[in-house]
């Protein structure tokens, strides 16, 4: 068997997942890094490319979901309670902390009641049911709420789309369902909504409302199914798999670059539905036979530290943003920015993760298997 058609991992953590996320965080901090001015023509659809980075992440995020699921809750080995309550403890340290630097940060000034309300709503993760509180701290929050809510689904979607055929045509019927709801919701329902507020409703409704995410869940499982098959294509010669591989990416190079510069839309499809069968082309190909462009030692890196990145990245934005302006040229200034809260964001991980999260996490673990044994006792 050649060692690099195989599922690569290093010290059980998968090589090619690690390398996607890393990818991905590089878009989503690309895309934020652009605070001020229009970009020109070309800066605008580099941008867009790392716009959609989102969906990557998301898709990633689905498959971790339902394989922790399945080896944990449905393999017996733990209770379907015990596994959601892990995966909140996992992602609360990190996020509580960076949820009350902002709150300290915003008590400086007048306290009043929508500020308390909006801190209560995303302290128990349910900010994402509301338009005007679901992004309005962190800008990067409501993509929590989504992974809550996909914690909360994963027992139901797991049993009723237990295959691959049945997963494609959840894709289809919930992305077709989004499209329908966003396209009455901004043509119709938000006509009468003020304009400073608007914004917040259509990107609710476009995206930061969980349910209408659906489509993504789907394409997660639709992966998932698909991996499941990953030793049977390990089985293949690695000729065919080279070829199978390479011809899966040179698809997604052009679905990626029509979707960039709006292709798909003279056909009235989902830009997201678009990026999911991007993506998942990706991935699928990747895993088939890997790239060394993507799937490689820096890209894997970033990708083992991308939630401390993700949830830091927009904080050192904001305050470097306080200090650089180079208005005469906004790509430079695009640039600058992107360069030092990359860099900040991944040192503020790194530092975050080993010296804050990991020893919280080891505390509740060891904290929860000592209360266990003294219960069996």
């Amino acid at each position: 068997m050649h060692e690099k058609g195989n599922l690569q991992r290093m010290k059980g953590r998968d090589k090619t997942l690690d390398s996607l996320k890393g990818l991905s965080i590089l878009g989503i901090v690309l895309v934020h890094s652009h605070t001020t001015g229009e970009l020109p023509t070309l800066a605008r659809q580099i941008k867009a490319m790392g716009a959609t980075s989102t969906i990557a992440f998301m898709l990633i995020s689905v498959y971790l979901m339902l394989s922790s699921y399945e080896k944990l809750v449905i393999a017996g080995n733990d209770t379907q309670l015990r596994w959601f309550v892990s995966k909140l403890l996992r992602i609360a340290p990190m996020y509580y902390l960076f949820l009350i630097l902002k709150l300290f940060l915003l008590g400086r000034g007048n306290i009043n009641i929508t500020i308390i309300a909006n801190a209560i709503t995303h302290f128990f993760f349910v900010n994402s049911l509301f338009p005007l509180f679901a992004n309005s701290l962190l800008g990067v929050e409501w993509f929590i709420g989504a992974i809550v809510f996909f914690y909360l689904i994963t027992p139901i979607m797991y049993k009723v789309f237990n295959n691959a055929v049945k997963s494609f045509c959840g894709l289809i019927v919930t992305s077709s369902i989004a499209l329908c709801i966003n396209h009455l919701c901004v043509t119709k329902l938000f006509d009468g909504v003020i304009a400073t507020k608007r914004y917040y409703y259509q990107a609710w409704i476009g995206g930061w409302f969980p349910p209408v995410l659906l489509d993504v869940y789907c394409a997660g499982l639709l992966l998932f199914h698909f991996l499941k098959q990953k030793e049977r294509i390990s089985n293949m010669q690695e000729r065919d798999r080279k070829i199978l591989s390479f011809s899966l990416q040179a698809v997604f190079l052009i679905f990626f670059i029509a979707d960039t510069i709006g292709a798909f839309r003279i056909w009235g499809i989902s830009s997201r539905l678009i990026s999911i069968v991007t993506y998942l082309t990706l991935i699928i190909a990747l895993y088939i036979y890997p790239n060394n462009l993507i799937v490689n030692g820096a890209f894997s890196f970033l990708g083992k530290y991308t939630y401390g990145i993700f949830m830091s990245h927009v904080v050192i934005i904001n305050l470097i943003s306080e200090v650089i302006v180079c208005s005469e040229n906004l790509v430079v200034e695009w640039i600058v920015k992107y360069c030092i809260s990359l860099g900040g964001a991944t040192i503020a991980s790194l530092a975050l993760t080993e010296l804050y999260e990991r020893p919280i996490l080891k505390w509740i673990r060891i904290t929860g298997e000592k209360n266990g044994n003294k219960k069996e006792e």
